[in-house]
C-alpha cells in the first residue's frame, strides 16, 4: 500500500513539473508574439509590466515615455497576435494619490479604466459609471518593478462620465476625482455612509 502512495507521489510530482514548466514556456512563447505585434505596429516601450487577458484577448500594459500606456491584442487566424487598438494612458508617477486614464471602445465594445497608484494607503479603487450607475472595483496589481497599476473593464461603452475613488484599507475615501457633470460617485458615496462636501 505505502509503495502505490510512494508512486502516486512521484507521479503526480512528475506531471505538476511537466505542467509548470508548459505553461511558463508558453507564456514566454505568448510574450514573443505579442512583442513582435508591438514591433510590427510600431508601438514604442521601455518595458512590458504586466499582462491582463481580457476578452478573448490581452491587455499589455506597458512603460513610454515615463507614462504608462495599454494596448489591446487578440489573437487572430492561426497563432497569430493582432493589435486591435490602443487603450488608455496615466502619468506612472502621479503627484497626486493616483494617476487615471480612460478608453471607450465602442467598436470592442469594451472601456477600460486604468493608472497607478502612488499612495500607499489606497488598497481599493472604484470606477463608477454614471451611464447605469454601475460600480466596478478595480484590480490593483503591484508589477516586478514595483509600480502598482489599477484596472477595471466595463463590457459595453460608458459615457466619458465617470467616477473614481480610493479607498483605504478601512474603508475611508482617499482618494475622489469628481467629474463636472457625473453623479455615480456621489450617489455612491452617499450610499455608503460618506459625505460629499
Amino acid at each position: 500500500m505505502s509503495r502505490l502512495f510512494v508512486l502516486l507521489g512521484m507521479m503526480f510530482t512528475l506531471v505538476t513539473t511537466f505542467l509548470i514548466g508548459c505553461s511558463t514556456s508558453t507564456d514566454k512563447r505568448i510574450m514573443v508574439e505579442i512583442e513582435q505585434a508591438m514591433k510590427e505596429k510600431n508601438i514604442s516601450y521601455k518595458e512590458i509590466i504586466h499582462t491582463e487577458i481580457i476578452k478573448n484577448g490581452v491587455l499589455v500594459f506597458y512603460i513610454h515615455r515615463e507614462m504608462l500606456h495599454t494596448s489591446l491584442f487578440k489573437r487572430q487566424t492561426g497563432e497569430v497576435w493582432t493589435f486591435i487598438s490602443s487603450g488608455p494612458s496615466a502619468d506612472l508617477n502621479p503627484n497626486k494619490d493616483l494617476s487615471l486614464g480612460v478608453s471607450v471602445k465602442p467598436s470592442i465594445p469594451l472601456s477600460i479604466l486604468c493608472g497607478v497608484i502612488s499612495n500607499p494607503e489606497i488598497v481599493k479603487v472604484i470606477g463608477v459609471a454614471d451611464t447605469w450607475k454601475t460600480e466596478k472595483t478595480a484590480k490593483i496589481v503591484t508589477t516586478e518593478s514595483g509600480e502598482r497599476i489599477w484596472f477595471a473593464f466595463y463590457e459595453q461603452p460608458i459615457e466619458p462620465i465617470f467616477d473614481v475613488i480610493g479607498l483605504s484599507k478601512d474603508e475611508k475615501v482617499i482618494y475622489k476625482e469628481w467629474n463636472e457633470i457625473g453623479r455615480g460617485q456621489r450617489e455612491w458615496l452617499l450610499k455608503h455612509g460618506f459625505t460629499t462636501e
